[in-house]
């Protein structure tokens, strides 16, 4: 989580929250199957100097 708010993508979002992505390749084994790549999203807002995650979604995919 901390990765991808320190250096992922960055785009505003509804509600006045900014949202953050980022991609991590590699081997990700998810509920019994493996996919190449995992997509973090972090849903937050700007709350005292520090950053308040609100939502988190995890997508899996392989491309093949």
């Amino acid at each position: 989580m901390v990765e991808t708010i320190l250096s992922g993508e960055r785009f505003e979002a509804n509600f006045d929250r900014t949202g953050f992505r980022r991609d991590f390749p590699g081997s990700h084994r998810r509920r019994g199957k493996t996919f190449d790549t995992k997509r973090i999203e972090a849903y937050a807002v700007f709350e005292d100097g520090d950053w308040l995650v609100i939502t988190v979604i995890v997508k899996f995919w392989s491309i093949s």
